[in-house]
């Protein structure tokens, strides 16, 4: 098989260099090229280029970046993990050293994965986790990488922790915000602490704000905290902050064509913040209103991704 790696050198501790993912790629008889995040050039060529599969080396975010491009192509990306919260890799089971994942590209299993567009205030994005405003945006918004010293490098749960705590913070006087919500012709509009129109169980620092999200039903969950569900969310984050993992019970609705209305809060799409520091400075990002609008609807044509299959 013709295979394409695309690796974040940066992504993780420890991980292969080129030269092995390709000698590891050889090694389970596959033909493979390798291109670097950091030469994007490379990358654009290679992607280019025939290939049967795109193996994706890195965390969420080189994941979504190369993705994107393949969206409704009949070539299969697989992923390796090389990142910190890896919701993706983690959602689809692709869990594993990297030797392991790569010997279970044959015979791994073709799967199609939705995805959704998102237009308005953030401008046309591809959704692969989720979408939404409130504490999670700001979250996002707020983190930056921790150092050595506040980490280890064998423990990344450590830096998930440090995600949670700060979320929990957040959210503790996070203001609720009256929002026009209109999912598929059904008027929810409310007032809320948080709207999160998630495409896959988690988001964020690992947090399932969507347990029974199914990535190829073609739909989204919506969820939608109210000012009464604000402790039910503090008390689950706590609990993953002491390292236990309870079921999050919080009010969904499910639908393919979600817009909304609201005054006054950052809006995310899967790890991207709007707006930015820089323009939340400014005030060039806020229309003179206020008045901010989202519209989320599923993407038609699918991803197609490679699960391995090995012996777990």
């Amino acid at each position: 098989m013709r295979v394409t790696i695309i690796q974040n050198p940066h992504s993780g501790e420890g991980v292969l260099t080129g030269a092995e993912f390709v000698t590891l790629a050889a090694a389970a008889g596959h033909k493979a090229t390798y291109a670097s995040t950091e030469d994007p050039t490379a990358v654009a060529a290679a992607l280019a280029a025939p290939t049967d599969l795109v193996a994706i080396a890195g965390g969420d975010g080189t994941i979504r970046d190369v993705a994107r491009r393949l969206i409704g192509t009949n070539v299969a990306i697989t992923i390796v993990p090389t990142g910190t919260a890896n919701n993706l890799a983690k959602t689809l089971g692709i869990v594993g050293e990297a030797s392991e994942l790569v010997q279970g590209w044959e015979g791994g299993v073709r799967v199609a994965f939705d995805t959704a567009i998102v237009r308005g205030c953030c401008g046309p994005r591809v959704m692969f986790e989720g979408a939404g405003l409130g504490p999670i945006a700001v979250t996002i918004a707020a983190l930056t990488p921790v150092t050595s010293r506040e980490a280890r490098p064998d423990r990344p749960e450590d830096e998930l922790r440090r995600d949670l705590k700060v979320m929990r913070e957040i959210l503790a006087d996070y203001p609720a915000h009256e929002c026009q919500v209109v999912l598929d012709g059904r008027d929810l509009s409310g007032n809320y602490v948080a709207i999160q129109a998630m495409n896959i169980p988690s988001i964020g620092p690992n947090v399932r704000l969507a347990p029974d999200a199914d990535w190829s039903d073609g739909y989204l969950d919506l969820v939608l905290v109210g000012p009464g569900d604000r402790m039910t969310l503090r008390e689950y984050l706590t609990a993953r902050i002491d390292e236990r993992h309870p079921p999050l019970a919080l009010p969904v609705q499910r639908g393919r064509d979600l817009r909304i209305g609201w005054t006054g809060s950052r809006v995310h799409v899967d790890d991207e913040v709007w707006p930015s520091e820089e323009d939340a400075a400014r005030g060039t990002f806020w229309p003179r209103d206020g008045l901010l609008e989202l519209e989320i609807v599923m993407n038609p044509a699918p991803l197609q991704i490679l699960v391995p299959r090995y012996d777990r």
